[in-house]
């Protein structure tokens, strides 16, 4: 078996060498790229979470509702539960209740699908995520 001149061992050496740092620092800039996207992918998650949390608790919408509801001085409303929705209806009021109710309702954070005001009614459709 002929020698494996010393010259070309070192140079092959140095070229796989080169090669592996080459890929590896390639590979760590990946990874920061990756670590990038999974933090702001944690972020958004958290942020859906509190949201789900917060538009999708029917117990707490319900809650907030009858908070409005004694703070204004209303005391005949009927709260129906549905599917996806919770459905207020009040009857006979005066204006004063009227524009508290309509006042601390818009100021508070609930999906409105329905807002509906006659003179002596209030029909209001509140939805759930």
């Amino acid at each position: 078996m002929k020698n494996i001149n010393p010259l070309f061992l070192t140079i092959a050496c140095a070229i796989i060498l080169s090669i592996a740092i080459f890929s590896l620092d390639s590979a760590k800039k990946s990874l920061k790229v990756e670590k990038k996207e999974f933090e702001e992918f944690k972020q958004l998650a958290v942020k859906y979470n509190t949201l789900q949390k917060h538009w999708g608790d029917k117990k707490l919408i319900i809650e907030n509702i009858q908070k409005i509801l004694k703070s204004s001085g209303i005391r005949n409303a009927n709260i129906i539960e549905k599917n996806k929705t919770v459905v207020v209806q009040i009857v006979s009021m005066n204006i004063t209740q009227v524009d508290k109710f309509v006042n601390k309702l818009l100021n508070e954070r609930l999906s409105i699908k329905k807002l509906e005001i006659t003179k002596n009614k209030i029909i209001l459709e509140v939805g759930i995520l």
